[in-house]
């Protein structure tokens, strides 16, 4: 479980494990909860989120509370940009490799309909906005 210590209502560097050793206090890691509290080592909890298609992980809100610290992801539409750069790379990794691609207008006969399907078909699933 991650600590972080918090003096005057701030936490003073980076949520880690406790240390076994502190300061002029050792065994810090052996301490009971409220022992930990009094020296300002509250638990820090996270929660993070799934973003799906169209979203990104925006800011983190980290609520320091009387008994703990709680770190929350939160999320946010893409921009317009963001989701041209998005679409771009999932038909980028969805058309058929180069190679294939010059296989299909080779054997279709200069970009037949089997080539213009293949790419149809990625840019019917990836949508431009």
């Amino acid at each position: 479980m991650k600590y972080c210590l918090v003096e005057k209502g701030k936490i003073v560097g980076t949520p880690k494990e406790l240390p076994k050793s502190w300061r002029n206090v050792s065994g810090l890691n052996l301490c009971s909860a409220s022992e930990l509290k009094e020296k300002g080592w509250l638990p820090y909890y996270e929660t993070t989120i799934e973003v799906g298609r169209g979203f990104v992980k925006s800011d983190v809100i980290i609520d320091i509370l009387e008994d703990s610290v709680t770190a929350t992801e939160t999320k946010r539409s893409m921009t317009a940009d963001e989701l041209e750069v998005e679409i771009a790379s999932l038909r980028s990794a969805a058309y058929p490799s180069i190679g294939d691609q010059l296989d299909m207008i080779f054997h279709a006969g200069l970009g037949g309909d089997e080539f213009q399907s293949a790419i149809q078909a990625v840019k019917d699933k990836y949508p431009k906005p």
